[in-house]
This record gives structure tokens, C-alpha cells and sequence, in this order.
């Protein structure tokens, strides 16, 4: 069986503004895109080692 989730490409949103954040978020997974979001630049260095996204935002 093949995990659907991990051939979408990953993109990681990084915003503190959570009302843009949640719009962005919506938007890709609508696309097909495998989204993860931080609100700081600390916790996004982490999580861009830890998930190797495709890009970054």
C-alpha cells in the first residue's frame, strides 16, 4: 500500500499571523500539497530538518 501523503510535495508555512497562516494552509492542501506551519522562526529551522520540505513560505 502506498502512503498518499508522502509523495505529495511537503511545504512548510512559517507566519505568526495565524489568520493568514490558516488561509495558506487551506489553499495547498486544496491543491494536494503536504502542509505543515510554525509560527516562529525558531520552531521553523526545526521542523524544515525534521520534515525536509520541498519549500518553504
Amino acid at each position: 500500500m502506498i502512503d498518499i501523503a508522502m509523495s505529495r510535495p511537503k511545504v512548510l508555512i512559517v507566519e505568526d499571523d495565524h489568520a493568514l497562516s490558516e488561509v495558506l494552509h487551506y489553499n495547498l492542501l486544496k491543491e494536494g500539497f503536504n502542509v505543515f506551519r510554525v509560527f516562529d522562526g525558531r520552531e521553523a529551522i526545526e521542523q524544515a530538518r525534521l520534515k525536509q520540505p520541498e519549500i518553504v513560505i
